[in-house]
């Protein structure tokens, strides 16, 4: 089983990526209302904004960091989605390898 830090950096990078790519985002912002719920949904609305906006050079990995923490978090409160969540994680890299090449190396 991996550790609650590192699905929750993966699930970061993966949600992050995610609001880069069209289609991959609307999958993703419901996976996560499903999963975690309409709160993180609207995070994540919020985080493509500020991706595809961005006020400073470090906004993707700002963005990133804070979902670490928010997924951290919601982990140590409900740690019963961890294999929901390391689930997600497998089919986001799948689909985020299709569509972003070299994205597992990022």
């Amino acid at each position: 089983m991996f550790p609650p830090q590192a699905i929750a950096w993966s699930a970061a990078r993966a949600f992050v990526t995610a609001t880069e790519t069209g289609a991959h985002l609307l999958w993703m912002s419901d996976q996560i209302r499903q999963l975690l719920g309409p709160d993180y949904q609207r995070a994540l609305a919020q985080t493509r904004h500020r991706v595809v906006n961005p006020r400073s050079y470090d906004a993707r990995l700002t963005e990133a960091d804070s979902w670490r923490i928010r997924i951290e978090r919601a982990l140590e409160r409900r740690p019963h989605i961890h294999p929901a969540l390391r689930e997600l994680v497998a089919e986001a890299d799948s689909r985020l390898s299709s569509a972003c090449p070299g994205w597992l190396q990022t």
